[in-house]
């Protein structure tokens, strides 16, 4: 007795830039809308601890697509030497905030 295998795959090309590019713009529309409907502006705060290149590449990339869809933003950069009770307490004091929707840590 053989079992039968299905070699015939099928596959869907998609084009992920405008995949991106249209949930960029969703987002966008809903952040417009959830001001318009009297709620506060999003707000992303990230936080940065130490000096990585690559760290500071990706907050800043965020940060622009906050921008773009209507999302305030800042960078709260810490020394590397930031200790770990430190680096809590300023996330506690970030999470207390009222104006903070949310916190990116790197």
């Amino acid at each position: 007795m053989t079992a039968e295998t299905n070699t015939e795959a099928t596959a869907e090309i998609i084009d992920g830039s405008q995949i991106a590019s249209d949930i960029r713009a969703e987002v966008t529309e809903q952040v417009r809308a959830h001001i318009a409907a009297g709620g506060r502006q999003p707000y992303l705060t990230a936080v940065i601890v130490g000096d990585d290149p690559a760290s500071k590449t990706y907050v800043r990339n965020k940060r622009l697509a906050c921008a773009e869809a209507g999302i305030g933003s800042d960078t709260l950069e810490l020394p590397a030497s930031t200790s770990m009770e430190e680096l809590l307490a300023h996330i506690k004091r970030l999470n207390d905030a009222p104006e903070v929707s949310g916190i990116l840590v790197q």
